[in-house]
């Protein structure tokens, strides 16, 4: 193991260094953080706004309650966690354009309406138009990201050449700014809609459900896992992260730890969060195939309820709840070399930075 755990240090964390200074990596980490204060929040008011539903007690509160309960909470979640996409695609594109030194907000802005046009709009005779929430948040997420890169890279590149709609100087400079980013503006803003106009004519119908369905999906649900491996942690960074994510990890809510830590294009963090879930999904399978454990049933299992609880009830048998167990314990296993290897590079650069403040201090 200790083998191991050498070479890993001696060939990811310089990997990780490299990367760490790429422009695309570092505006991906700091665009996402305009989302966690957000979703942080949001997390905990999902979490108590589905406890009667996920410990089973719904049915013993009045109507009244549960309606209080709902009408309380739901939309806390619905203005920070379930549009959490928009804060990326805002954020990520606001940060690379600073490396440009390009005007942020204007870069924002037209990424945030390139990953609108991408959305599947509903239509409603009363209410009208409207965008479905549910792309708006997680689901949303790997298109956020792409298209707070891509738009951003057309505006900048564009504004860069010069390519712009150029006013006298006798203009207020708000307005002058404004004209100028038309033209940069509008590239993205054609391309993406050429974008969406071509998956109306796929299955998939738009490009947040086909990346969802293809590449997102079969990532998720790998945060308790996660977490019982920060166990070994001896970073105050990684301690400071277990404490924070703990709870929302048990309800499935795995955002806090995608930003916290952060996992996203982590490149130390990126081999066990692949190899995981083949792991527990063979195993799950085989399980299941040869009558270890019951097929599902087909009952409805509320997403947050905690692990080993919702493979009880989904399975109808205990064996659901152990299979559950030899899952985590699998992925924890997994995860926990590469976690040490991280965990040691935060010790390195936490002891660094103490040294730096007491040479400062004297």
């Amino acid at each position: 193991m200790k083998k191991f755990l050498d070479w890993m240090q001696k060939k990811l964390v310089p990997f990780a260094s490299i990367l760490g200074q790429n422009k695309y990596l570092t505006s991906l980490r700091d665009g996402m953080m305009v989302a966690f204060l957000a979703t942080m929040f949001g997390a905990i008011m999902v979490i108590l706004q589905n406890l009667p539903q996920t410990f089973g007690f719904a049915g013993f509160l009045p109507k009244g309650v549960l309606d209080f309960i709902n009408n309380f909470f739901a939309p806390v979640g619905n203005a920070t966690m379930n549009i959490s996409a928009m804060f990326i695609a805002f954020g990520v594109a606001y940060q690379l354009a600073d490396k440009y030194k390009q005007p942020k907000v204007f870069a924002g802005a037209v990424s945030l309406s390139c990953f609108l046009m991408l959305t599947l709009v509903g239509t409603d005779k009363t209410q009208g138009a409207f965008f479905p929430i549910q792309q708006l948040g997680a689901q949303g997420m790997f298109v956020a990201i792409i298209t707070g890169i891509v738009s951003c890279e057309l505006y900048c590149r564009i504004s860069m050449k010069n390519i712009t709609i150029k006013l006298p100087d006798s203009v207020p400079p708000m307005i002058g700014q404004s004209f100028v980013a038309i033209i940069p503006g509008a590239v993205p803003l054609f391309l993406f809609n050429c974008i969406r106009f071509f998956f109306t004519y796929t299955p998939y119908k738009d490009a947040i459900d086909f990346i969802y369905k293809v590449l997102q999906q079969p990532l998720m649900g790998l945060g308790v896992a996660l977490v019982f491996a920060f166990w070994l942690a001896k970073s105050a960074r990684m301690k400071t992260t277990m404490r924070t994510v703990l709870v929302p990890s048990i309800f499935n809510v795995s955002e806090p730890m995608t930003y916290g830590l952060p996992v996203v294009l982590n490149p130390i963090i990126f081999i066990p969060w692949i190899l995981a879930p083949m792991a527990s999904t063979l195993i799950s399978y085989i399980a299941i195939a040869i009558g270890w454990v019951p097929r599902p049933i087909g009952a409805t299992v509320v997403w947050s309820t905690p692990i080993f609880i919702s493979g009880w009830l989904g399975t109808g048998s205990v064996a659901g709840a152990i299979l559950q167990l030899v899952d985590v314990v699998v992925m924890t296993l997994i995860f926990i070399p590469f976690l040490m290897v991280l965990d040691k590079s935060y010790v390195k650069d936490e002891q660094a930075q103490m040294a730096k403040e007491t040479t400062e201090n004297n």
